[in-house]
């Protein structure tokens, strides 16, 4: 049995948390449409900033590791 690629809209509010490192992976991905996204971890000191047309998530996702 396939499963199908299911895509969704979802807008999130500055200042929200979509996702927290060493978590269980949902098996989503994110492709930024429009703002920017501050993604920041334990391991690195400097935040990263990804812009419209970046993404993030997707190893985590296609490897359901946290």
């Amino acid at each position: 049995m396939s499963e199908q690629l299911q895509l969704s809209v979802v807008n999130v509010y500055k200042g929200a948390y979509i996702i927290f490192e060493g978590e269980q992976s949902n098996g989503k991905f994110f492709i930024i449409k429009k703002g920017t996204v501050e993604v920041s971890r334990d391991a690195i000191s400097q935040n990263e900033i990804l812009n419209p047309g970046d993404f993030f998530g997707v190893i985590s996702s296609m490897s359901t590791r946290k």
